[in-house]
């Protein structure tokens, strides 16, 4: 599932911003993008044994920055690298099939619990909801 999140990942950057995974602790560069993978940290999907199994889960999208108009306009963007014309956006990564579908938003947040320098304001984001479903591909027998 890593790869998933990997590839996600890979398609938010083409938008030119810094994309995070699961924390942002300390970055005072705005605007960002936070990526919340379900539980906080990936989940990967396989078993102790090597076995693969389907994901389905809550994945968030979080755009940050320093002014409202600013996070939303990141907002749209990573709207539209990560649905295709609004409906679902199906893809591959590395040994998965993977389905995202926006299902919900929350509004935009002011975090005071941080000052940015310089600005001396608080940073802004706004957090869209993705049902994240990824299916193992088949592993092809080996060879003789």
């Amino acid at each position: 599932m890593h790869m998933v999140i990997a590839e996600i990942v890979a398609r938010l950057e083409v938008l030119g911003f810094p994309v995070w995974v699961a924390d942002a602790t300390g970055v005072e560069s705005f605007p960002y993008i936070l990526l919340l993978p379900p539980g906080g940290e990936p989940a990967d999907g396989v078993t102790l044994a090597g076995d693969r199994s389907p994901v389905s889960d809550t994945l968030r999208v979080r755009p940050v920055g320093v002014a409202a108009e600013q996070v939303s306009r990141l907002q749209a963007r990573t709207r539209t690298v990560l649905t295709n014309n609004g409906g679902p956006l199906h893809f591959a990564a590395p040994g998965w099939r993977v389905s995202l579908v926006r299902s919900g938003a929350l509004p935009m947040t002011v975090d005071r619990d941080v000052t940015t320098t310089g600005e001396n304001a608080h940073p802004l984001f706004v957090t869209d909801e993705y049902e994240l479903t990824a299916v193992p591909l088949p592993v092809p027998a080996p060879t003789p």
